[in-house]
């Protein structure tokens, strides 16, 4: 039994799929554009690379600037300190303290300057900056050593004096970088302009504004909404990209 050979309506005979002379002359899709991230997540990759930098920092001058105490090898093999040495046991605590204080203070205010136009997220953002830094300053500086102090004790000779373990011993001290980070906040907030300022940038205004809008509130769910200021500028939806 034969086959019968497949003709066009228009008299010819149809070209086979695999023909090389049948050209394709669908509609080409355009390349997708490449989305860039919109500004406020720009701004807060870049502020926290900038407190882990800090971190580093931080944690390379706590290590510089402690002194341990060192304790000596008796003949009989005992271990003993001086009554100097006894108070700088806690040398590392008190000088992670104060330079957290320090650096928390610099990333309270720049966290502020950069961000406080997203109204209470501001707080968010500085916390974990400050938290970033201090963990990374606790860990690179307790990394450098000394370490292991039994061991190193217990092959120490008669007369030999040993630096004690460089250790975060109060944890709690890590607190102090989150508390100094959040006093400029909460300073600036209460006593600076309000957040509704016509003189805010028009990117930081409409991000606020779009962030603001997804957040539930009884207040506004109840049908209690305040009109907008006057004096605050109307965007589009697409301005804060």
């Amino acid at each position: 039994m034969s086959s019968a050979t497949p003709v066009s309506h228009s008299g010819g005979t149809a070209a086979s799929p695999a023909s090389p002379d049948v050209i394709d002359t669908g509609h080409v899709t355009a390349p997708r554009p490449r989305r860039r991230l919109p500004p406020v997540a720009r701004g807060l990759i870049v502020f926290l690379l900038f407190c882990a930098g800090l971190g580093l920092v931080t944690g390379l001058l706590w290590h510089a600037v402690v002194r341990l105490p060192t304790y000596t090898v008796q003949q009989s093999g005992a271990a003993s300190t001086t009554e100097r040495g006894l108070t700088q046991f806690f040398g590392t605590d008190a000088w992670f303290s104060l330079l957290g204080a320090v650096c928390g203070a610099i990333i309270g205010l720049l966290g502020w300057w950069l961000f406080r136009w997203l109204g209470w997220i501001v707080t968010l953002v500085v916390l974990a900056g400050a938290n970033i830094a201090a963990l990374i300053a606790w860990h690179l500086g307790e990394a450098l050593g000394p370490t292991n102090f039994a061991a190193r004790i217990s092959a120490a000779s008669a007369g030999q004096s040993l630096p004690i373990d460089f250790q975060l011993r109060s944890h709690s001290s890590v607190l102090v970088w989150l508390l100094f980070a959040v006093l400029p906040v909460l300073l600036f907030s209460a006593l600076g302009r309000d957040d509704e300022d016509p003189g805010a940038p028009r990117q930081w205004v409409a991000v606020r504004r779009r962030v603001l809008r997804h957040t539930p509130s009884p207040w506004i769910d109840a049908g209690h909404v305040d009109p907008p200021s006057p004096e605050a500028p109307v965007l589009p939806d697409d301005a804060w990209r």
